[in-house]
């Protein structure tokens, strides 16, 4: 649990500074904004503060899997939406599909409070995604129940047998298959048929250990903390709140020996978006280094925003799961766009997989 310092710092984070006019009622009906986004990755009082300053509702349409969301714009083109939640390693190929929209940096004046790596960071990026958080992806492990604990990939992927059933890996397709590679010390985007093969055998290998395929329930009725699943592959920040929710359980996150799979999520605009201007009013909002600052510390993540880190409790800019120490981030990679006969492969594969 946060200690008392630390709620006190956050609710300063959120009160000192004046966002609204809430005592000023709006002479026109609100502007509705829909953002596709993970499931409670916002913190609620930033986009209610929004919602006030700019006259404003922000409906919310959540996706549970990256692969969703792909599939989800396919199908729309970006119809419906306005704001729109992408990995970094994915800019490139929704604005190769014409489904975001270029940013207008002249409408984003606190981008300037970014750190500039995370700008450019990936192909686009820079044109079309203002950074949001980033991470690391790990294990979330029952201490009480594994017994001697995880420390590789390979722990997870050549489980011992008292694991039977008692793991959770990620759904998703290019994590799966980047964690198997990881295990056998191959960087996670290697394409080569020899590294698919490795990979696939290995996660063949592990599947009667898995209890399912989904990234672990974050509250206090999740499967961890029941006891059902020993260990799972999730986001640092997710562990983190998870452990918070674990009541008297005891629960620990590692960064494998190999390296974690590095992300840093953005937030962009879609090309068909009825409200661009609201939108980039949006992404602005959030740069503010007080909302990214109460934005971070309310979902455990680091954020990408320079002048938001002064505005961060002491704790959370200590937490080396939240702020990985250097020589993790050495050992450990980002996702980068697959050519399309990789991703064709490699979701046969998992398609197969996961239905066994």
């Amino acid at each position: 649990m946060r200690s008392l310092t630390q709620l006190l710092l956050v609710a300063t984070v959120v009160f000192v500074n004046p966002w609204s006019h809430a005592d000023q009622a709006p002479a026109d009906p609100p502007r509705e904004l829909v953002f596709l986004n993970w499931n409670e990755y916002v913190d609620q009082q930033v986009i209610e503060a929004f919602e006030k300053q700019h006259n404003a509702r922000v409906k919310q349409v959540y996706f549970a899997t990256e692969d969703e969301t792909t599939e989800l714009m396919i199908t729309t083109g970006g119809r419906g939406f306005d704001v729109i939640l992408v990995p970094g390693s994915s800019i490139a190929s929704y604005a190769r599909r014409n489904w975001l929209t270029p940013l207008d940096k002249g409408l984003l004046p606190h981008l300037e409070h970014v750190e500039e790596r995370w700008i450019d960071a990936f192909d686009q990026s820079a044109t079309y995604g203002s950074p949001y958080l980033w991470g690391t992806m790990g294990i979330v492990y029952r201490q009480d129940l594994v017994g001697e604990p995880p420390r590789s990939w390979r722990d997870l992927l050549e489980p011992r047998p008292e694991w039977r059933g008692k793991i959770q890996m990620p759904p998703d397709m290019l994590e799966l298959v980047g964690v198997s590679l990881k295990a056998q010390g191959r960087s996670l985007n290697d394409e080569s048929k020899e590294a698919f093969d490795q990979a696939t055998a290995l996660l063949l290998s592990q599947r009667p250990h898995v209890h399912d395929y989904a990234y672990p329930d974050l509250t206090n009725e999740s499967k961890l903390v029941a006891g059902e699943v020993w260990m799972a592959v999730t986001y640092n920040g997710d562990a983190l709140l998870l452990k918070e929710n674990a009541d008297d359980h005891p629960l620990s996150f590692v960064v494998p020996e190999e390296g974690a799979l590095l992300w840093c999520d953005y937030l962009s605009i879609s090309a068909q978006s009825r409200q661009p201007e609201l939108a980039h009013a949006f992404l602005d909002f959030l740069q503010r280094p007080e909302m990214a600052a109460r934005t971070a510390e309310t979902l455990y993540y680091a954020s990408t925003n320079r002048d938001a880190e002064p505005l961060l409790s002491e704790g959370h800019r200590e937490d080396p799961i939240i702020h990985p120490p250097a020589d993790v981030i050495q050992r450990s990679e980002f996702l980068t766009p697959k050519r399309p006969r990789t991703l064709k492969r490699w979701n046969s594969f998992h398609a197969r997989l996961v239905e066994q």
